[in-house]
């Protein structure tokens, strides 16, 4: 079994074929150019090519001299177009900060920090914790856009305050419901729009009294949760109650996958497989530590299928990440490497009993990160 302390470099930002920045990542506030430094805007002055999506390249249009080229759909041919102006001055316009939840994380994985700079700007989770007073490094912040909102869900603990990034106007009034549905309608939802601009507004209500319209696309949910006594709220430890998931009969129990769980002792940037969708492990994994990759295999398309079966079991569960597949019997463990069992007795998995093994030997395996 693969066993990676460390997830590889891209073969890109591992050997550059450039040392000297190129790329200039720039950070806008709904400010515009009042909100830039004199070295952020001497680049945005001399730049030959500037990316950025269209507002963006609105708010700067009076700094810009050279081409401007907002964002393709899909977004890897604008990677591409970057990547193909290697060694020019390269200007991208970002959100805030380039590097958090922005498209500085993409960059970065096809090419090396050598080759860029970066002059963020105060971020949505940033600008809207200052407005609430809330310690950001206490503050669970989570984005939302262009993702499922079951992401939301690992994050509401009573007490506990979250930031959620929204993708458009819709997304408050989708996550009041999603609030409301679960068991947490007594949530105080804090919406803060367009922050930093002059359009900037922020509001207050709770989750089963929402009525708020005409929300600017661009804004921030602050939740401070609170939950009824029929909540459904998710342990932070393995062993999930075998109510909380969406299932046929046809689950291991809540003791079995939280032995096997430990047992098998997953680390960062390892592939669970779960032959036969029955244990369901890598939700527990996945809810509490994230980059964990889980596949769940099962034998029949009847199976597959099924609206309560395993394609559901995982967005009840908040791990959308999750990824359900029809795989002829006898072959979804096909062409990856065995179990270490060297690891498995190290860890003393030998201690949990003659059928535990019999178990992990017939539905689980591990690989490496594809």
């Amino acid at each position: 079994m693969s066993k990676p302390d460390q997830l590889p470099l891209p073969p890109a930002a591992a050997s550059p074929s450039c040392s000297a920045p190129w790329l200039i990542l720039i950070g806008l506030g709904e400010d515009g150019l009042a909100g830039l430094g004199e070295a952020a805007k001497a680049e945005l002055a001399r730049a030959e090519l500037v990316f950025g999506g269209q507002r963006h390249l609105d708010l700067a249009q009076s700094a810009i001299r050279g081409e401007a080229r907002s964002w393709q759909s899909p977004f890897e041919r604008s990677v591409e177009d970057i990547l193909a102006a290697r060694g020019r001055s390269v200007v991208v316009l970002a959100s805030g900060d380039p590097f958090l939840f922005g498209v500085g994380a993409t960059l970065s994985r096809r090419i090396p920090a050598a080759e860029m700079r970066s002059y963020p700007a105060p971020s949505s989770f940033s600008l809207a914790a200052s407005r609430l007073g809330w310690p950001l490094q206490d503050t669970v912040c989570v984005s939302l856009h262009g993702r499922p909102l079951d992401l939301i869900r690992p994050h509401l603990q009573p007490g506990s305050r979250v930031l959620a990034l929204t993708s458009d106007a819709t997304g408050p009034a989708d996550l009041a419901a999603l609030l409301l549905a679960e068991g947490f309608g007594a949530t105080r939802l804090t919406v803060l729009e367009a922050l930093g601009g002059p359009r900037e507004r922020v509001t207050t209500t709770v989750a089963e009294g929402f009525r708020l319209t005409d929300i600017d696309s661009l804004n921030v949910c602050a939740l401070e949760v609170a939950a009824s006594a029929g909540a459904r709220v998710l342990p932070l430890a393995a062993g999930r109650d075998d109510n909380l998931f969406e299932h046929d009969g046809q689950i291991t129990k809540r003791e079995i996958r939280a032995l096997t769980l430990s047992a098998l002792a997953p680390r960062r940037g390892e592939h669970l497989w779960d032959i036969g969708a029955k244990l369901w492990l890598g939700c527990h994994r996945m809810d509490a530590h994230g980059p964990l990759a889980d596949r769940h295999r099962h034998r029949g398309p009847s199976r597959a299928r099924c609206p309560s079966g395993a394609q559901r079991r995982p967005f009840r569960r908040a791990v959308p990440a999750a990824r359900a597949a029809h795989r002829a019997r006898g072959t979804a463990g096909a062409g990856k490497p065995r179990c270490d069992l060297r690891r498995r007795r190290r860890l003393g998995a030998r201690r949990h009993g003659r059928s535990l093994r019999r178990a992990e030997s017939r539905w689980l395996g591990w690989s490496p990160m594809p």
